[in-house]
């Protein structure tokens, strides 16, 4: 909403009484102002990015506060009239010009008041965007129960900064004011720790680099920022106090879906099963803050979230689909298209169906995946083959993620691409080429996305937002597979040995399962569900064989799981599959009560 009809009467207002730090009276109540100084020459800009590194100027700041005054104050608005540069060679790169209100210790100091070894400094609002023409904004409204209030101590002042970050971003200023509602004193709730966050997600983030170590040595500088984005990390600067934000928000809901191609059937009929528990025939992406996915499970997340359709839907939908994408064919022929046309299946067929899928629901099949107005988030993996074994996934978003500038050639994707990329299973069928990038399945690097996503819940939300409910469905547990020893002539089995372990998801499940229920941020309060179909088998003798010309033959005794299904194997996805999920989900029963119920726990509240 424009400020302009508001800023009327704000010069009329009285200046915010403040400099004493005594003993002095509130002001009476009402609203006042404190305005910054005229500029000699508002043609020059305020702050100028020179590099990944943020620049921030103080454009003005007031005088001291007493007590008395902090515990009146119901609200504080910063109201600026500002422009960029104008102009930018990249526009969807993002905003990377800002305003942001900081507290200070005393009226001496030059930086931002300490608080468990964090700024207390929030963001105000992003500057105006590609206008070189002055015009006014509105910042949010700090109130009573934010913490900027309640972080105010007598003596502290309180200023205004501006922001820019990288070469070419400015900022210009002309004029502000910080709009102070006044009314009657009362003591505010305590200013909340942030050192018990701050060291949880510390030791999280030790966790992250442990488990992913991928000693990245690039040294151009616009590759190290899009590598950034790569990075298994928690996406925030855990040293401003705005990273700290959220937690009186609504609990999240947070759906994780593996890939498998076409036993993605499985994630869908457990999901259904869990979802009429608490909110039958309802939407999953009205129930659930963000969605990601992998592979098969990538689809379905764009299905669910982006598309908008009921499980019900999905399932009818899913079902079409894969018979179309992978028509019955024998190995023989497959390996001919693989030699001739260099994929299995036909990639241009693929393409055309989610094009099609996408038409019949948004009316248009070229259109964007970046849809920030979406009630769900979508947050997509695939790999890129030109650098799969050290690098992490490429994150494919249907929103801006604030903490990361983004490479624009995958802001830019179209919808049908990302389900195209993230798709892709090598040899199945041909990457996708998209504005330098070579795409394929996410799958051979996190075939469970459960862990990044994870990360990046935390960097958009925040690390003291609660969750009442992360799920991560699997697409069936796989047979044990041990690592068979090539001979000679490695034959294809020993090819299906190494992808099955490129591709586990359960090695995920282990390592997050117990991070997230100790730290995803309440402590030790039950909050993540594994649900993955399996049939057992008992222990048997196994022969293991070589490749070719290895004539080596080991026995060993496995407890194991038969195999679901290769990802192509519609016939074995909707009918052995299909009914082990229904018996695991009789046989789950408990566990899927118990998630229902999390779920539900706050259905009502939808921010």
């Amino acid at each position: 909403m424009s400020p302009q009809p508001y800023l009327k009467t704000v010069k009329d207002l009285p200046t915010l009484p403040c400099g004493n730090v005594d003993d002095s009276p509130s002001p009476s109540n009402g609203d006042y102002t404190f305005m910054a100084d005229p500029r000699e020459d508002d043609n020059k800009p305020l702050v100028s990015g020179e590099s990944d590194t943020i620049e921030n100027r103080i454009w003005f700041k007031t005088n001291a506060l007493n007590a008395a005054t902090i515990k009146s104050f119901q609200k504080i608005q910063l109201f600026a009239e500002t422009h960029d540069q104008g102009h930018v060679d990249d526009t969807s790169s993002g905003n990377w010009t800002w305003l942001e209100l900081a507290i200070f210790d005393d009226e001496s100091s030059d930086k931002p008041r300490m608080k468990d070894s964090v700024e207390l400094v929030w963001l105000s609002h992003k500057n105006r965007f590609l206008t070189d023409d002055y015009g006014w904004l509105a910042g949010q409204v700090f109130d009573r129960n934010h913490d900027l209030l309640r972080q105010l101590e007598p003596g502290n002042v309180l200023a205004v900064r501006v922001c820019a970050r990288f070469p070419g971003w400015e900022l210009y200023g002309r004029d502000a004011y910080l709009i102070f509602d006044v009314g009657d004193e009362n003591d505010l709730e305590p200013p909340p720790p942030y050192s018990n966050v701050l060291q949880q997600m510390m030791s999280v983030q030790q966790t992250l680099d442990e488990v992913n170590d991928l000693k990245l040595k690039i040294s151009d500088k616009k590759i190290d920022r899009q590598n950034d984005a790569f990075k298994p990390q928690i996406p925030l600067d855990l040293s401003r106090a705005d990273a700290y934000t959220g937690r009186d928000d609504r609990p999240l809901r947070v759906l994780s879906l593996d890939g498998g191609g076409v036993r993605g059937i499985a994630s869908l009929l457990i999901l259904q099963a869990v979802l009429d528990k608490v909110v039958p025939g309802k939407k999953p992406c009205e129930i659930f803050d963000m969605i990601g996915g992998t592979s098969t499970g990538g689809l379905i997340a764009i299905m669910l979230g982006r598309l908008q359709m009921t499980v019900a839907e999905c399932i009818a939908q899913y079902d079409n689909v894969m018979k179309e994408v992978f028509p019955e064919t024998g190995d023989i022929k497959k390996a001919f298209n693989l030699a001739t046309h260099g994929e299995f299946y036909d990639s241009a067929n693929l393409e055309n169906i989610i094009k099609k899928l996408i038409k019949d629901k948004l009316g248009d099949s070229d259109v964007d995946l970046l849809d920030e107005k979406a009630p769900c988030k979508i947050f997509l993996m695939a790999t890129n083959s030109q650098a799969a074994n050290n690098r992490a996934p490429v994150f494919l978003r249907s929103y801006k993620n604030p903490n990361n500038m983004e490479d624009s050639a995958l802001v830019n994707m179209k919808l049908w691409q990302a389900a195209r990329a993230t798709s892709a299973a090598p040899a199945y069928f041909k990457p996708l080429q998209v504005n330098g990038y070579t795409l394929v399945d996410g799958g051979l690097g996190a075939n469970n996305p459960l862990g990044w996503l994870w990360t990046e819940v935390l960097g958009v939300f925040g690390p003291t937002r609660a969750t009442d409910c992360f799920l991560s469905i699997g697409t069936g547990m796989a047979a044990n597979s041990p690592v068979i020893q090539p001979g000679i002539i490695p034959t294809h089995a020993v090819e299906e040995s190494f992808i099955s372990v490129a591709t586990n998801s359960e090695l995920i499940n282990i390592m997050f399962r117990t991070l997230l229920d100790a730290f995803a941020p309440v402590v030790r309060e039950r909050k993540y569900w594994r649900m993955n179909v399996y049939k057992d088998v008992l222990a048997e003798d196994k022969v293991v064989e070589g490749g070719w010309l290895n004539w080596k033959k080991d026995v060993v005794a496995v407890n194991n799981y038969e195999d679901p299904g290769a990802l192509d194997d519609v016939k074995a996805a909707l009918g052995k599959l299909t009914d082990w999920t229904k018996q695991y989900i009789v046989q789950e029963q408990t566990m899927i009560t118990d998630c229902a119920a999390a779920i539900g726990r706050n259905i009502g509240k939808r921010v």
